[in-house]
Order: structure tokens, then C-alpha cells, then sequence
């Protein structure tokens, strides 16, 4: 047994190969836990139907960024529950990551730190959590972990070819998520400064003109989906609202009035009128407080362990960022700072857009689990306690992901009873949740996030035939007259109503 262990150790591949099958399993086991699908799965799955439909004008009309719509219209075509093909192409995305992953750490540093870095992606509850939803990000993360994979290999291996290939993942990438654009602006300047490290001039001249060509394709590209007015469905015209916002400083109005508004709570709260108190100090540093706060997600996702596996790195200095290893700084620092600016446009940010820089801080924590295995050598240990923490406790959070689902959630039992009840779907349908229609089989319903509050002021009733009301399990709400329960669903969290208009 030593010896084939022993054999296994000797080939990264092979242990690669294990870290995704392990991957796998852990994804398997939360599908099977079967928890209550993410919101806007009902807005993708509407678009994907109307693309398997043929009807492509409808589904854009329902979601303007066609690509992860119709992968999972294409993914259906196998499986033929929409809620699996989704959950499917989520997960196989993540397992897929792993591939970009190894190759980038292993060309920026050494096959051990590349696995070492598997191994924590692998079981980070965050994306094994995010494998039963249905997203865009599991495919996104894969392309710009590609993309940035490539560029690490053209700083070894440079050619035309591998530009262009590094554009075409990042072209993919935007085409899933708008923030790809960030990685198109950085594959220029991170092209000229692999080239400057480069000795030769010859060379160096030849990349540079590489590099201008691909900036050239670039703007050549979004001046051509400008023209084509292609912005709807690309959604490059916000893209470029943010920036004419961002130039003009018209992005930050509603910054600047969240500003006032605290400005105004604070004369009203005691000792406002002094000087330094804390709403003060609040807006003269909301910005640091905002980047205190993303750094405080990113610590929290990361748990302790990858957080002390980072701390070799503290020790080595400036000559640690080589060129090649500024693959990982910049986009790092770029996906943090466009967080921040989002945390000031729209005062919030969530755990999604912050991926991207988590998964590169994963790749910086595998290199600095080498310098504390050195360290360590002579204390089996100790060590043997570091790689429980670094490894044990992701693990044992992804395992009780899986029992804490609830296989009895009352949005999924209220689907199931519509499904039952209005089996020609003639019903008219008003709700507060778009994933009743998802999990009664049916196109999306028509839905309103305030619906709750409208109904307890409401003179009159919609003109519908049922209204369904997912509600905290402890919030009581007063029926208006006209309006009597059909049905309710409870578990542990949540309630639904099930209303019709009485007799």
C-alpha cells in the first residue's frame, strides 16, 4: 500500500486527478441534500425556455446576456429537469476550475504549492455551496481562471497565438458577466510588463507590437458593438453609463445623498453637533469602511486556516511579485477596487463578486503552505495541527452544508401543490418569490418583492385568482378583506400562504 502511495505522490497528475474526484463528490452529495434553489434561477430558466423554443427575441427580452441562458438550454437537451441541467452546469463548471487552477499554480510556483491550492478550492464551503445553485459565476470563475492560466503559460511560452487565445477566454468571460470587461482592460498592461522583463530587444519590440495589436482589437471591438447597437444585448451601454458616470462624477448621487441622510440623522441623535462622533467619522471614511468591509468578506470566506497559510507570504518581500506572479496581483487588486465602487454606487456588494479575488488569494495561500511545510519539517506535529486547520475545517463546512438543507422548504412544497392544483395553468398568478413557477414547471410567474406590504395597505385586490406569499416563519400578516388562505406551507424559516379571493 506505501508503494502505490508512494507512486501516487511521485505524479501530480494523479493526485490532481483525485482532488477532482473529490470535488466531484462533495458536489454530488450537496446536490443530493437537495436544498431550495437561488432566485434568479427563474429568470434564466424562463430565458433558456423560450431559446429551446426557438424564440431568441423573447429571450432576450427576458434576460439581455444570451450566453449562460442558452448553455443551459443546451445542458436540458440531456437533462431533462431544468432545476438538474442548471445545478449540472453549475457544478461541473466548479469541478472544471480546478484544471486552470493547477496549471496556474504550478507555472507560477511548484506543482505541490498548485495542489496544495486544489485541495483548499476543492473544499471551500463557498463554492461547493454555490454548485446547487444556478448561476453565471461557476462559469465566469472557469473562464478568467483560464485566462489568466494563459497568460501565465505566454509568460514562459510567448506567441501570437496565446494572445489571442487569452483574448478570446476574457471575450467569453464578459460575455457571462459584465466585470470580464475589467479583464480585458488588464490583459494589455500585464502583456507589456511580462515583456519588460524580458532581456532580449528584440523580443521585448515584438511583444509590444503584440500587445498594441491586441489593444487595438479591443477598442476596435466594443467601438463595432457600439455601432451595431449591440449594447442591450451585451449590456455594454451600462458599462459605459458607469463610465461616463464615473468621469463626470455623476455615479456617486446616490452616495452623496446617503451622505446627507446620515448627516441629517446625525443632528438628531446626541452629541451630533460635536465634534468627531461616530456618524461623522462614519461619512469622512465610509470609503475605508466599505474596503474594511470587503476585506472582512473575504477573511470570513477564506476561514482561518487558508488566512494563516497566507501569513509566509507576509515575509517575502517585494522580490516575491515577479512579472509573471503580477498575474495574480493586479486582478486581484482590480476586483477588490471595482467591489469598492460598487459598495459606493448602489451601498452593498455580495460574496459572488468577490470570487475572483478569493480564489487568487487560494493560490497565494498554496504557495505559503510550502514555506510553512519547511518550517515544519522537524515538528510532524505541529504540522499534522496546520494541515487539520487549513483542510479539516473547510471540510467538515461543506459536510454540514449538506445536513442542514431542507428537503421540506416550503417554497419547493407550495411549487409542487400548484403544480398539482393548476395542471392546465390557467390560473392567474400573482407572487412574492420568482421560484414558485420554477418548482411548479411553468414559466415564470409575475412577481412583486413588496407584494407582502402592498397587500396589508391595499384598498383593492389584484385581479388574479391566487396570490402566493413567502413570509418570514415568525411574521404575522393580516389578511384584507376579500382575501382567505388556500393552503400554507411552514418549515423552519419560512412560511408561504397560498390566497384566493373568498366567495
Amino acid at each position: 500500500m506505501s508503494e502505490r502511495l508512494s507512486a501516487i505522490a511521485g505524479h501530480p497528475r494523479r493526485l490532481l486527478g483525485l482532488i477532482l474526484l473529490l470535488s466531484l463528490l462533495l458536489k454530488l452529495l450537496l446536490l443530493w441534500s437537495d436544498p431550495v434553489v437561488n432566485r434568479d434561477a427563474a429568470v434564466y430558466v424562463a430565458a433558456a425556455r423560450h431559446y429551446a423554443q426557438g424564440q431568441f427575441g423573447a429571450g432576450l427580452a427576458q434576460y439581455p446576456m444570451p450566453l449562460y441562458p442558452l448553455l443551459l438550454a443546451a445542458v436540458h437537451g440531456l437533462v431533462p429537469d431544468w432545476i438538474r441541467a442548471g445545478q449540472l452546469l453549475s457544478s461541473l463548471a466548479l469541478v472544471l476550475c480546478l484544471l486552470p487552477l493547477y496549471s496556474l499554480g504550478r507555472r507560477l510556483f511548484s506543482p505541490a504549492a498548485a495542489l496544495a491550492t486544489c485541495l483548499l478550492f476543492a473544499l471551500l464551503p463557498t463554492y461547493n455551496e454555490a454548485a446547487v445553485f444556478l448561476l453565471r459565476d461557476p462559469l465566469f470563475l472557469l473562464l478568467a481562471l483560464a485566462c489568466l492560466a494563459q497568460l501565465a503559460r505566454y509568460s514562459a511560452r510567448p506567441g501570437i497565438g496565446g494572445v489571442f487565445v487569452t483574448l478570446l477566454l476574457a471575450l467569453l468571460a464578459t460575455a457571462l458577466r459584465i466585470e470580464g470587461l475589467l479583464l480585458l482592460a488588464l490583459l494589455p498592461p500585464l502583456l507589456l510588463l511580462i515583456t519588460a522583463a524580458n532581456p532580449a530587444p528584440g523580443w521585448r519590440l515584438k511583444q509590444v507590437l503584440r500587445a498594441g495589436l491586441l489593444l487595438v482589437l479591443l477598442l476596435a471591438l466594443f467601438w463595432e458593438l457600439g455601432w451595431l447597437e449591440l449594447a442591450g444585448v451585451s449590456r455594454l451601454g451600462e458599462a459605459r453609463q458607469w463610465l461616463e458616470g464615473l468621469v463626470r462624477l455623476e455615479l456617486f448621487t446616490d452616495y452623496r445623498q446617503l451622505l446627507d441622510q446620515i448627516k441629517q440623522l446625525q443632528r438628531q441623535l446626541p452629541g451630533g453637533h460635536l465634534a468627531n462622533n461616530l456618524l461623522e467619522v462614519t461619512r469622512h471614511y465610509a470609503p475605508l469602511i466599505y474596503l474594511l468591509g470587503l476585506v472582512e468578506m473575504l477573511a470570513t470566506a477564506l476561514l482561518p486556516g487558508t488566512l494563516l497559510a497566507l501569513w509566509p507570504l507576509w515575509r517575502a518581500g517585494r522580490g516575491f511579485w515577479s512579472p509573471a506572479r503580477q498575474v495574480l496581483l493586479w486582478p486581484l487588486l482590480a476586483f477588490v477596487a471595482l467591489n469598492l465602487l460598487f459598495c459606493l454606487v448602489h451601498n452593498f456588494t455580495t460574496g459572488r463578486y468577490l470570487w475572483l479575488p478569493l480564489v487568487l488569494c487560494l493560490v497565494l495561500a498554496g504557495e505559503g503552505l510550502q514555506g510553512w511545510r519547511q518550517w515544519l519539517a522537524s515538528r510532524p506535529a505541529l504540522l499534522a495541527l496546520l494541515l487539520v486547520l487549513v483542510y479539516g475545517v473547510p471540510a467538515a463546512k461543506t459536510l454540514a452544508l449538506a445536513q442542514q438543507a431542507d428537503k421540506n422548504h416550503s417554497i419547493r412544497q407550495a411549487g409542487y401543490w400548484l403544480r398539482h392544483n393548476d395542471a392546465p395553468q390557467r390560473l392567474r398568478l400573482l407572487s412574492n418569490d420568482s421560484r414558485f413557477g420554477l418548482y411548479a414547471d411553468r414559466l415564470a410567474l409575475p412577481w412583486d418583492r413588496e407584494l407582502a406590504e402592498r397587500l396589508s395597505f391595499a384598498e383593492t385586490l389584484p385581479a388574479v385568482d391566487l396570490v402566493l406569499l413567502a413570509l418570514p416563519a415568525r411574521q404575522r400578516l393580516v389578511l384584507p378583506a376579500g382575501l382567505v388562505e388556500r393552503a400554507t406551507f411552514h418549515d423552519g424559516t419560512m412560511q408561504v400562504l397560498v390566497l384566493a379571493p373568498g366567495d
